[in-house]
């Protein structure tokens, strides 16, 4: 996988390679988790030179501490769409990490090329993920499979 490091003010983020979502999905314990990592892991074995638009992106601080994940649910469809995911390790919420990271990765994300727009959803009772949503200008737009569902158009 070619190396790719995405950086804001206080964070690093960078997608991880096959082996270690591999690794990643022998340690896991919560299921919901190991059955998205299983999935990352398949989607990143059909594209070997793409491996990071599947890969889980690790989201450190500057000083090193993995803090959390982020990462986008595969290449950009034929209209040029995209969904992302991200969580932030409970030690390290309510601190504005998802915020900053989401907004560096929409920022990367609308540098690619085929990119126009970016989705992502959270549950209907995730008022905090809906903030971090808002505050990097996603609008709801919808319900998808998992739950509310917000769009942010590339600016032409």
């Amino acid at each position: 996988m070619k190396a790719i490091i995405v950086c804001s003010e206080r964070l690093i983020m960078k997608p991880r390679s096959l082996k270690e979502m591999q690794n990643l999905y022998e340690i896991e314990s919560d299921m919901e988790m190991k059955q998205a990592y299983l999935e990352m892991i398949e989607e990143m074995k059909k594209d070997t030179s793409n491996e990071y638009w599947a890969s889980d992106w690790s989201i450190t601080l500057k000083s090193g501490e993995e803090i959390g994940g982020i990462g986008f649910k595969g290449k950009p469809n034929q209209v040029g769409s995209v969904e992302v995911g991200y969580g932030i390790n409970p030690n390290y919420q309510r601190q504005g990490y998802a915020t900053e990271a989401l907004r560096a990765m929409v920022r990367w994300g609308f540098t690619q090329d085929g990119v126009e727009c970016i989705e992502a959803q959270t549950e209907e009772w995730n008022e905090i993920s809906k903030k971090v949503l808002r505050k990097n200008d996603f609008m709801e737009i919808g319900m998808g499979m998992e739950g509310n569902l917000f769009a942010i158009r590339k600016e032409k």
